[in-house]
């Protein structure tokens, strides 16, 4: 079966209508988007055909690490901002920071952006950045959603975000997050939680239970487990696939959708003997299965 996982917007430089006419043209088994915002876009509707599972981020390492008083500064991590204007929001967040002005707020910024600024060496220096700043400000204009958002929501920042494609299926405005869409509104949420740190604080906190208990990766995981799962079956009751889709279906996956242990060409062929299968007679169709038994003997193997 054909899984088409798409995780962008029609990109909105070009003709957007156009851009869905094409993409629907393309048959596919099962459609899978990133959220209900990002299929909508896309002319999709929730279906048996079509679904969408949100992201995961890796919600153990970026709530972990050493905590840090956290200073009075708002962050923002983009690479090539300055060129990348129309989806990341450059002038957005110059308008509402004052950029080098008398008036600009406490800022830092993090990325690969020549002449403004530099990337974090890692990935725990990153983290620690993260938590070392009160407040988290994001400026995107039509992205699905920045994965640093929900890494700086896991470290227990503020964030004060525009509210726009899937962000506002993530931050509740009051609850977890400030949200607006105008430069004179974002530096107003700033300013409150750069001059209420308690409030700041219960915001971040908020933020960070949002992505331990939603965003996790056991949540990503098991979702994309039982979405393969579901595909494969539908396939097979349609009767798509022909000779082998049961036991491809067994071998690949436990009876309650879980992948099974990594495979390799040893553990595939043990399994299938395992089954009372034999190689050719089941998979004599199957591109991956051929694959597999030439692998098999040109080890010499069987």
């Amino acid at each position: 079966p054909i899984l088409r996982h798409t995780h962008v917007l029609p990109d909105i430089r070009f003709d957007v209508g156009s851009q869905v006419t094409s993409f629907n043209a393309i048959e596919v088994d099962h459609d899978s988007f990133i959220s209900r915002y990002n299929m909508e876009e896309w002319g999709k509707s929730l279906s048996s055909t079509t679904s969408f599972i949100e992201h995961g981020i890796d919600t153990d390492f970026w709530s972990g690490g050493d905590s840090y008083d956290r200073k009075n500064v708002c962050i923002s991590v983009v690479n090539d901002w300055p060129n990348r204007d129309w989806c990341c929001g450059w002038n957005l967040w110059q308008q509402t920071v004052k950029f080098n002005s008398s008036n600009q707020l406490p800022i830092k910024v993090l990325g690969s952006s020549p002449g403004l600024s530099e990337p974090a060496p890692s990935l725990e220096a990153l983290r620690e950045e993260y938590k070392k700043s009160s407040i988290f400000l994001n400026t995107s204009i039509h992205s699905p959603v920045p994965t640093v958002l929900m890494e700086a929501m896991a470290c227990g920042c503020a964030i004060v975000s525009t509210n726009n494609c899937m962000i506002p299926e993530i931050v509740q405005h009051g609850e977890n997050g400030l949200l607006a869409n105008t430069p004179e509104e974002l530096r107003e949420h700033c300013e409150y939680l750069l001059n209420n740190p308690d409030e700041a604080r219960r915001l971040g906190d908020n933020a960070k239970a949002t992505i331990i208990n939603e965003f996790n990766l056991d949540r990503f995981v098991e979702s994309w487990n039982k979405q393969f799962f579901n595909v494969i079956q539908n396939y097979r009751k349609y009767n798509k696939m022909g000779m082998g889709v049961q036991d491809i279906n067994d071998l690949l996956f436990d009876t309650s959708g879980s992948v099974a242990s990594v495979l390799n060409i040893e553990t595939i062929v043990d399994r299938l003997k395992e089954l009372g299968l034999t190689i050719e007679e089941q998979f004599i169709n199957s591109e991956t299965m051929q694959s597999i038994i030439t692998a098999r003997r040109n080890n010499n193997e069987g």
